[in-house]
């Protein structure tokens, strides 16, 4: 989906993936944290451009083969990704967020009739106890986000991935049992915390830390002029009254 922001022929296209608060569609128009902020350095380096719109799977293929020539989705930089692509300095820092059901005596109760009655074996099971640290991951369902950087940390804590495409599938993982816990980047779990009327919901430790940054094809020289700009925006406390909007 191309969304133009000039009727004049586009210096660029920006490709972008839902991912509140720094993303979000509403209607037909994106609003965001990072938006906000391509739209302060794209005015100050005169740049012309359209979003392309597109599932976060999609934007490492589309920069690799230069469909687009900057992308912004809360991008995590990860080693992996610095081998594809090139990084702006980093728009923010964020943090995995662990997510549970509060149900779990209920829980526990289900999958020990379970064991009883279909395998017939009777020692308790470790599913539906509650998961709040890193270290309680191992041997759990774990929904996220496929293709996030994510993925490799839950592994890396033993946790078996459910991997999904939209948050509100994970989110289903976890209603319906199909997924012991939820884990994926803090920023946009607590928006979508404030903006959910469930309440049996257990917010486990947030680890991880990492950071977001603009994403250039491999050959693109924009990121140094971006840079700048970025450097340019703290400095003057511009960077920050955004934040202040949206966090």
């Amino acid at each position: 989906m191309i969304h133009f922001h000039s009727n004049l022929k586009p210096d660029i296209v920006v490709g972008i993936a839902e991912f509140p608060p720094f993303v979000t569609k509403r209607g037909n128009a994106f609003v965001g944290f990072e938006l906000d902020l391509w739209q302060h350095i794209a005015s100050r380096l005169g740049i012309r451009y359209v979003y392309h719109y597109t599932e976060f799977e999609n934007i490492i293929p589309l920069l690799e083969t230069g469909e687009v020539g900057v992308a912004m989705a809360g991008i995590s930089e990860t080693s992996t990704r610095k081998k594809i692509v090139k990084f702006s300095l980093p728009t923010a820092t964020s943090e995995l967020l662990i997510l549970s059901s509060s149900d779990t005596t209920l829980s526990s109760f289900r999958n020990f009739l379970r064991s009883l009655f279909v395998t017939g074996e009777t020692h308790a099971s470790t599913r539906g106890t509650a998961i709040r640290r890193p270290e309680d991951l191992r041997g759990r369902r774990i929904a996220t986000l496929a293709d996030t950087a994510s993925i490799p940390v839950i592994l890396d804590h033993g946790g078996t991935v459910i991997p999904r495409v939209t948050l509100e599938d994970a989110y289903l993982d976890l209603k319906y049992g199909t997924a012991d816990a939820l884990v994926f980047d803090a920023p946009v779990l607590i928006d979508r915390l404030k903006r959910d009327s469930r309440r049996n919901l257990l917010v486990g430790e947030a680890f991880a830390p990492q950071s977001y940054a603009f994403a250039f094809p491999p050959q693109s020289t924009l990121h140094e002029r971006v840079n700048r700009e970025l450097t340019a925006l703290r400095r003057s406390g511009e960077y920050d009254a955004l934040h202040h909007k949206w966090f």
